[in-house]
């Protein structure tokens, strides 16, 4: 405050109202209105708060120890937020926005601590240590801190389109990972012919042996973790019409760790997308050991001779005659308990 005053002190004025508050408003209203703008009405007007100088305008990314691999690394972490539909910045945000966050850094900042952006990193196990080094390099300020919307525009600025060939994985890696990550078949390209390098690509007939190859990678995956694909892919379609988006899609892999690189994804949708729509209970009928519509058809013991015409039929299991004398006593004695007590045993399964 004493800055301030001492700033807009006129020695004209008479003590002791000596500090002009009208120049004072004045500015403060240029922020975020143009003043005099009646007079001028051709004048270009900025954006509101366009003047305003924050902590990351004028942050520039620290030039690293290898620029070639941190190109790379950029490239991967730009791919992987597009086929997992993921938000590179949001979830720094919540660390420097939340009302318990601590008081290290200033909140809308656009920086945290570095602990906080190890913490929140959301592709961890993705990149080496080398490479995380690098990437704490490239964007720590002189206090230590971590400029994440300095990364976020990078990220935002790289070509997809002219990355995929530059965004293979190194193939040591410091980390281990819960799953195999390996790229499948259906990385090679099909377009047949030869690439501006010279090598032989695959021909177009080939291609449906690579999509066969990866959909058999995709069902031992799934057979030797036990997924539940249809469940995950049923929470997308509240209304059971057996379709949902390709995003909706992909967040069930992510969600799964199934790991495909973008030209996987790109067959998978080849072969279930229709109009947009992606038709998941196909893919599950492909990937599951039992197909879901021969679940319904799955053969049932026939009730046995010692069941009375008013009795549910037991058709699970079929039990020996003995076994069916002791069933029907514990029916009937549930039945006594279930009446005396006034129990409502159907809804406590409910």
């Amino acid at each position: 405050m004493k800055t301030l005053a001492d700033y807009y002190t006129e020695p004209s004025f008479k003590k002791p109202q000596v500090v002009g508050y009208k120049p004072f408003l004045r500015t403060v209203d240029s922020v975020f209105v143009t003043p005099d703008l009646e007079k001028y009405p051709t004048m270009q007007v900025p954006r509101p708060g366009s003047s305003l100088q924050t902590g990351t305008a004028a942050f520039e990314p620290n030039p690293c120890d290898d620029e070639e691999a941190m190109q790379k690394v950029l490239v991967r972490i730009a791919l992987m937020c597009k086929t997992r539909g993921a938000i590179f910045r949001t979830g720094f945000q919540d660390a420097e926005r939340s009302s318990d966050t601590s008081l290290l850094c200033t909140r809308y900042a656009g920086k945290v601590t570095e602990m906080q952006f190890l913490q929140h990193f959301p592709f961890f196990s993705e990149i080496s240590d080398y490479e995380l080094q690098l990437v704490l390099q490239r964007y720590s300020n002189d206090s230590g801190d971590i400029c994440y919307v300095a990364m976020d525009k990078d990220v935002t600025a790289v070509e997809l389109d002219q990355a995929s060939p530059t965004s293979r994985r190194s193939p040591i890696s410091s980390r281990g990972s819960p799953i195999m990550r390996s790229r499948g078949p259906a990385a090679i390209s099909v377009s047949g012919g030869r690439d501006s390098q010279g090598i032989r690509a695959e021909s177009v007939e080939d291609s449906n042996d690579l999509d066969a190859d990866l959909l058999g990678r995709l069902k031992a995956d799934i057979s030797s973790r036990r997924l539940r694909v249809h469940g995950c892919f049923q929470e997308m379609d509240k209304l059971r019409r057996g379709v949902c988006t390709s995003g909706q899609a992909k967040t069930v892999f992510t969600i799964l760790q199934l790991v495909m690189d973008n030209k996987e994804l790109a067959a998978i949708d080849r072969m279930f997308c229709d109009n947009n729509k992606f038709n998941y209970r196909d893919f599950c009928n492909v990937v599951n050991e039992v197909p879901l519509f021969a679940r319904d058809n799955l053969p049932f013991a026939s009730p046995t001779p010692s069941m009375r015409s008013g009795e549910r039929a037991r058709v699970n299991n079929s039990l020996t005659n003995q076994a069916e004398d002791v069933l029907s006593e514990t029916e009937l004695w549930i039945a006594k308990k279930s009446q005396q007590r006034s129990i409502n045993f159907k809804s406590h399964f409910q």
